[in-house]
């Protein structure tokens, strides 16, 4: 397991950019978008470490057929996607941790994948709203300081744990604020 926060960016600085900040701000609206962000990642790992692609080319072609994918499971069956969504941010997560916070060997770093996959997934499941904003949060907010580097902002120590726990909880914040209104409005219109 990498030390990247959560999942490593494959995208350029901007783009990566770009991409977290969609996700860190507005993930929960746009549920498909974080579903193929996630199948992307997933096909872009597959394809250069699982199936041993070399040529970008074929790297960017799986993750972006899984990426659709993914996006068209969104739409079909949304508490599944965000369960799978919710099971590799989760894992993801965990395995960080675990290598970050306690220097753990590759084979616990593993394990914490699983059993942090397993709870995030059925977490999801059960908390589908919240689960969108924490897990597009923690996605965002993960290539956002990812990209900050390739942009001329380096982060140095502890900093990059810092911005993105920062960054994180003010996506959390700015996605759970948004809810009420969302609400507000729908009840008007069933009103009308």
């Amino acid at each position: 397991m990498d030390t990247a926060l959560l999942i490593e960016s494959p995208f350029s600085p901007l783009l990566g950019l770009l991409v977290g900040a969609l996700l860190l701000f507005a993930g929960r609206r746009l549920f498909w978008f974080l579903v193929a962000a996630v199948g992307f990642l997933l096909g872009y790992q597959l394809a250069s470490q699982g199936l041993g692609f070399e040529e970008l080319w074929l790297q960017l072609l799986v993750a972006v057929v899984v990426g659709v994918a993914a996006a068209v499971l969104a739409v079909v069956l949304q508490r599944l996607a965000i369960g799978l969504a919710g099971f590799v941010i989760g894992g993801a997560a965990a395995a960080w941790f675990a290598g970050t916070a306690f220097g753990a060997s590759v084979g616990v770093q593993w394990a914490a994948f699983v059993i942090g996959g397993l709870l995030a997934a059925v977490v999801a499941g059960l908390l589908f709203d919240a689960a969108l904003v924490v897990l597009s949060a923690l996605l965002g907010a993960s290539f956002v300081v990812q990209a900050l580097p390739g942009l001329g902002v380096e982060l140095a120590g502890s900093a990059p744990i810092v911005a993105f726990l920062v960054l994180a909880a003010v996506g959390m914040g700015t996605q759970a604020l948004g809810r009420p209104r969302r609400r507000r409005d729908a009840a008007r219109r069933n009103r009308d």
